[in-house]
């Protein structure tokens, strides 16, 4: 194996990478495939690939990726060349379960992908607000409209004061929620303190 692994970042659409993918396992004779979920566990994958060193070849971008991940990640490794390209994918929403398997199986990461969600849209913006449902990449339904901004309001204080206590109320509803189980959906860095949107597991 080499004792170097080359990153590189690829944005593709529902449409581009399930094409993508199974052309990444044609061409692959032998590796192994990791499904991860959230809160990503570096330890698990240490488990399955049991005494491999590969993790010591992944640089610490894709490390902090991984263990960052709200969302898991899927890890296809591939073992049958000593001039190997491997893949690691944060998925826009989270799997089912944990998965390995010692082949490249990319077939649960294009089901999860496949899989048109019902997605609640709120955005906000100087004043300005949007509201819509949809579902997969389909806009079942919006509306936009606008309302007063102040610099100040009943509470007193400026905006920045404002933030503050948007932010505030944000870490310690995260407090609370992890207490009870549950987490946020999104993903660290792309939170707004105002707008929070909680993961509710499936009843068992």
């Amino acid at each position: 194996m080499n004792d170097k692994f080359n990153i590189s970042t690829k944005n593709l659409n529902r449409k581009r990478i399930a094409p993508f993918l199974e052309q990444f396992q044609s061409n692959i004779s032998k590796g192994v495939s990791i499904y991860s979920l959230p809160p990503a566990s570096i330890s698990e994958v240490e488990n399955s690939l049991k005494h491999s060193t590969f993790l010591d070849y992944i640089p610490e971008e894709a490390l902090a990726k991984m263990k960052k991940s709200d969302t898991g990640f899927a890890l296809f490794i591939n073992t049958g060349s000593d001039n190997a390209e491997h893949m690691l994918i944060i998925p826009p929403v989270p799997f089912n379960k944990y998965y390995f398997t010692e082949t490249i199986d990319v077939k649960p990461f294009v089901h999860a992908i496949d899989i048109d969600y019902v997605i609640a849209i709120v955005l906000v913006r100087l004043g300005r607000y949007t509201l819509g449902v949809a579902r997969g990449e389909e806009l079942l339904t919006g509306k936009t409209g606008s309302g007063l901004v102040h610099g100040r309001h009943r509470q007193g204080g400026s905006s920045a004061k404002r933030f503050a206590r948007h932010r505030q109320m944000h870490a310690l509803l995260r407090q609370g929620l992890e207490e009870m189980g549950l987490r946020y959906l999104s993903q660290a860095g792309h939170t707004l303190p105002m707008l929070n949107c909680v993961a509710v597991p499936e009843a068992g």
